[in-house]
């Protein structure tokens, strides 16, 4: 096995030599922790035991959560009709023309072999497909002068993401439905709303696009639970979701809010034994009034849908929920849906807990759950539980939990390679005295199964960059970067050689921070994150190459910021990296771009072109500005005002792509109402552009 090496961290004011060791703090501060023992997950035994411990949830969660209150009554859905798989738009041309391009961008993903779900994918034969708002949205893109929309098709819920097939013949759409609900008064009488209210569920579209100009769905799955991730890897598609189960809606029983009181003078009193026994009526109390025997009738289900009828099953069962052995907020589970994209083989795990950060690699998923979950301590430091699930089967299994300090920023602060967990983490400190006095420091752990479904701490650095959190993480093989802030922004590189011992490499100081680092190759590394142009406010977005060739003297090449003076701007690169785009070939970068020149008075909504030259630097290619598309929508004889300030910002710029044939190279710039393309030598000459359909519920605001 080779030797994890070379890791380089941007923390800020990094005050440590060799650090092993915890950070200097007050001894004020809470010191409390959990052990990995009661986090890790154990398999349910039966139904009866998911059952108490459902009602141990409820009733901590009663006890800890008073101030929230339940609808007594259960929501109950309208009835709705399953819309039919109509094309809105007429097709235009057949995309496979004679003339496709050589080379096309696709989605930026954080693992090679893993894809993430966006809003834009393409194809190989100059296709760009678009989640517009409730539409998927197919173009000809290819050549850009004759491009145009060869179908729309209706998808009946916001689209959050999609995936295109490796064999480029099938769309899967991951939808939040719109879906009508009743709401029954207490009165007995119903009252229905108009508006369209969100529930948790989640809907898998698959589309057959074999005949670009006439996509057809084939089958739509929904899912219980709102979607907190997923990925696809070769055919199989992984879902991970939250699914909230609470069907106690008796919280105001009289005899609950007695006994609530009764809890509330005993802590007040510091009467533990009285507050046990209430505890245990309590207990009894909400089973009594708990109304379900059978505790699988709560689990979440998947309905088969088509035009004419739909079908239910329940494929997750007490046995395939695991659990940690402690009492958590509220009933909550995660779950992971694999799925193929034949809409095939579906198998179903869950845990309880929850947990927002995930990370994939082709074998394995990672979930992090913070410790907010069971925080039932005053002293609970801030802790992670990671669970280590493979996913390499039809069927996901679980494999290990460990523990780390602190919490984790997003996917980027972890990586599994080369069967150890690599993961960063920012930890607070709260005086207990004095909530205003706060300090932080931040972590790197690297974890590794052991044989009892845990994962063990091997190595790690702790306590750098002291009162300063991590904005960004990435690691690169056996290299890894880290990007703390405060004041100003250092580049420290790491040598990971020996992953039980690692040491300081080197350092430099750079002011700013890096929200997304992209690696251009072993030796070259691109951030953006914002810089303050001298002005001392963070009001700039920043693109900045480094040169990580020697880790002991790592070298800020050049920094971009829009020549604005006084204005601001910023990217949704900066926080989304699916739109941040790098074409290696051209060595040129793209990203959207909102800015205000305070000066000129100007505005700007649309995708800037950077040219990134590891001897030169950085330098500006061009930009194409969105607010002539908002024009042809907004402006006509009636309208005096859609030159206006107001009405420029409403081209949202979210996404480019690159397309390249012989020597020319096409910049498609994206934006919720619509697509460019132009020249890379010439971004002054538009060569097409499209209007894209908006949203049903359209009310005169273009986002």
């Amino acid at each position: 096995m080779k030797n994890l090496t070379k890791l380089i961290i941007l923390p800020a004011l990094l005050l440590i030599s060799a650090c092993n060791e915890d950070p200097q703090v007050s001894t004020e501060i809470s010191q409390s922790e959990t052990p990995v023992s009661k986090l890790a997950l154990k398999q349910i035994n039966s139904c009866s035991d998911l059952k108490q411990k459902f009602i141990a949830n409820w009733v901590e969660n009663l006890l800890s959560s008073q101030r929230y209150s339940y609808l007594d009554d259960t929501i109950l859905l309208a009835p709705t009709s399953i819309e039919s798989n109509s094309v809105l738009a007429s097709p235009v041309t057949d995309s496979a023309s004679a003339s496709t391009p050589d080379n096309v961008s696709q989605t930026n993903v954080q693992e090679a072999g893993v894809d993430e779900a966006d809003i834009v994918k393409t194809d190989s034969l100059g296709n760009i497909f678009i989640a517009q708002h409730d539409k998927l949205v197919i173009a000809d893109a290819f050549p850009p002068q004759t491009m145009n929309i060869l179908s729309t098709l209706a998808l009946g819920g916001t689209v959050m993401g999609i995936y295109l097939s490796e064999d480029g013949n099938r769309i899967a759409a991951l939808t939040r439905p719109n879906i009508p609900i009743n709401i029954p008064a207490s009165t007995g009488d119903t009252i229905f709303s108009p508006y369209i209210r969100w529930i948790p569920k989640t809907d898998l579209i698959l589309i057959d696009i074999s005949d670009r100009s006439n996509p057809v769905i084939t089958k739509k799955i929904r899912f219980d639970g709102s979607l907190i991730s997923s990925r696809r890897i070769g055919s199989r598609l992984h879902l991970v979701q939250g699914y909230y189960i609470n069907p106690f809606t008796k919280r105001f029983d009289v005899n609950i809010q007695s006994s609530l009181q009764k809890y509330n003078t005993a802590y007040l009193d510091g009467n533990t034994d009285e507050m046990e026994n209430i505890k245990s009526i309590l207990t009894r109390e909400v089973t009594e009034n708990l109304g379900i025997d059978e505790i699988e009738k709560l689990l979440p289900r998947i309905e088969f849908i088509d035009e004419t009828v739909t079908q239910q099953e329940q494929l997750l069962t007490c046995d395939d929920i695991y659990s940690p052995d402690i009492d958590l907020q509220q009933n909550h589970l995660l779950m992971v849906s694999s799925v193929d994209l034949s809409g095939e083989n579906i198998q179903q795990l869950a845990a309880l807990g929850s947990g927002w950060v995930t990370y994939a690699s082709q074998d394995d998923l990672f979930i992090v759950q913070s410790s907010y979950q069971w925080w039932w301590d005053k002293d609970q430091h801030q802790q992670s539980a990671i669970h280590h699930f493979s996913i390499n089967e039809l069927k996901s299994a679980y494999v290990s939990t460990g523990m780390i300090k602190g919490f984790v920023k997003n996917s980027y602060s972890l990586s599994y390679f080369q069967d150890h967990l690599r993961v960063t983490s920012t930890q607070n400190f709260w005086n207990r005295a004095d909530r205003s006095d706060t300090q932080s420091t931040n972590h790197l752990f690297v974890l590794k199964d052991n044989d009892s479904n845990g994962m063990d701490i091997i190595g790690s650095v702790q306590g750098f960059a002291k009162n300063e959190r991590i904005y960004s993480s990435r690691f690169l093989g056996d290299k890894g970067f880290v990007v703390t802030f405060r004041v100003v922004d250092p580049l420290f590189s790491f040598d990971l050689t020996n992953p039980e011992k690692p040491s300081i490499a080197g350092e430099l100081k750079i002011p700013g921070f890096s929200t997304y680092m992209h690696p251009i190759d072993d030796t070259y590394l691109l951030t953006i994150g914002r810089d303050s142009s001298g002005t001392g406010n963070l009001n700039q977005v920043a693109v900045k190459l480094f040169d990580i060739s020697d880790l002991s003297t790592p070298k800020l090449i050049d920094t971009y910021m829009p020549d604005l003076g006084d204005g601001y701007s910023w990217s949704g690169a900066a926080w989304d990296p699916h739109a941040f785009t790098y074409y290696a070939s051209d060595r040129i970068l793209a990203i959207p771009l909102s800015s205000y020149d305070s000066a000129n008075d100007d505005l700007f909504t649309g995708i800037i072109s950077i040219n990134v030259d590891t001897q030169q630097g950085l330098s500006l290619a061009g930009k194409v500005d969105h607010k002539d598309l908002v024009q042809q929508i907004s402006c006509d004889s009636t309208n005096l005002n859609c030159n206006k300030f107001y009405n420029r910002w409403l081209s949202r710029p979210t996404r480019s792509v690159f397309m390249s044939k012989d020597n020319d190279t096409y910049l498609y710039s994206l934006s919720n109402i619509g697509l460019k393309a132009n020249n890379t030598d010439d971004f002054q000459t538009t060569l097409g552009s499209l209007l894209l359909p908006s949203p049903e519920d359209y009310y005169g605001y273009i986002y």
